[in-house]
């Protein structure tokens, strides 16, 4: 009989999960005030509602866990309840006993109760062989990693005088309005609402992201796009976490305001990583980024979760558009 018990999460856990997390990964820690905010934003203020959370408990210590966060996605021509695996974690002590395996299905159980159809996932080199080998995800793609080089390749947007790109502070009416114009750029997609995105964007603590908009001389909004400056080692970097547009252009103007920002900050590069055969991929090669075969970004797994997500809709890259911004990364 294994020497831990698996059971639903509890109020107070959290407190367990985060001292395993930083068990796990010694160079990401948390103090007790970040995580409480992580914690509370992540898994308890979702708009699309609270996440799903097992455990694993050996002597009042949480050994494992295993989180879904639901999201609303667009999977042909319906909006259906989805979800994103993450937080999955066993205490090196514990490992090889069964704790990944037994707490991933009792989630997915959960979900599937709630009627949630499909899930997603970017699982780390540890995690992906046993959730494709023993837990039913299926390998989509390797994400493309886009980048550009400040001061090289420096293609920028045409000329299309009716688009001004400016800053916001927050998702509004507008976006609902351009998400019901664009849906059937990609068959799979996560719902951009203006609740989802100001949770995901502007609640998020400790965090700081950049959010322009290319409006027509309509005043329509034509395409946002968000992004983050930051450091990677001693080089600074650039990174777009999300863009959305109704046309070509419209992308290009937003893609060529974050090179702008590599002027002005100095920083070094500027990335996108997404999952995308579309006109994205394209907009971001005319603006000069590149990707590079051999750079990848981790792994991206899909899973169905009911016959009414054919494994043969989900296991195809070409019906997907992702991006960092639908990650939990930050």
């Amino acid at each position: 009989m294994p020497k831990w018990l698996a059971r639903s999460y509890e109020k107070g856990d959290e407190i367990g999960i985060r001292d395993l997390h930083n068990t796990l990964y010694p160079t990401m820690t948390y103090t007790n005030e970040q995580w409480d905010k992580y914690w509370h934003w992540m898994h308890e203020n979702n708009p699309s509602g609270k996440s799903w959370i097992e455990v694993a408990e050996t002597d009042s210590k949480i050994v494992g866990c295993s989180a879904l966060s639901p999201v609303r996605m667009k999977v042909e021509d319906k909006v259906v309840l989805g979800f994103q695996s993450m937080n999955t974690m066993t205490h090196p002590d514990y490992q090889h006993q069964g704790i990944y395996r037994t707490l991933a299905l009792r989630t997915y159980s959960r979900a599937s109760r709630n009627r949630a159809v499909i899930g997603y996932r970017f699982p780390n080199k540890e995690s992906h062989p046993i959730a494709v080998n023993r837990l039913g995800w299926i390998d989509v793609a390797r994400p493309k990693v886009w980048f550009k080089v400040r001061g090289l390749l420096g293609s920028k947007a045409p000329s299309v005088p009716e688009l001004t790109v400016t800053r916001v502070e927050t998702f509004e009416d507008w976006v609902d309005n351009l998400w019901s114009r664009v849906p059937g750029q990609s068959r799979i997609m996560v719902v951009r609402s203006k609740a989802h995105l100001n949770w995901r964007y502007f609640s998020a603590p400790s965090v700081d992201y950049l959010v322009y908009t290319a409006r027509g001389a309509d005043d329509v909004v034509r395409g946002y796009m968000v992004f983050q400056q930051g450091h990677r080692g001693r080089l600074r970097v650039n990174r777009i976490f999300d863009i959305l547009a109704d046309s070509t252009e419209a992308a290009q103007h937003l893609i060529t305001e974050s090179v702008k920002h590599m002027e002005v900050n100095g920083a070094n590069i500027t990335y996108c990583g997404l999952v995308d055969d579309g006109f994205y991929s394209d907009a971001l090669h005319k603006c000069g980024f590149r990707h590079m075969p051999l750079v990848k970004g981790g792994w991206f797994c899909a899973y169905s979760a009911s016959p009414s997500v054919p494994v043969e809709l989900i296991k195809d890259s070409g019906n997907w558009y992702i991006q960092t911004g639908d990650s939990d990364a930050n």
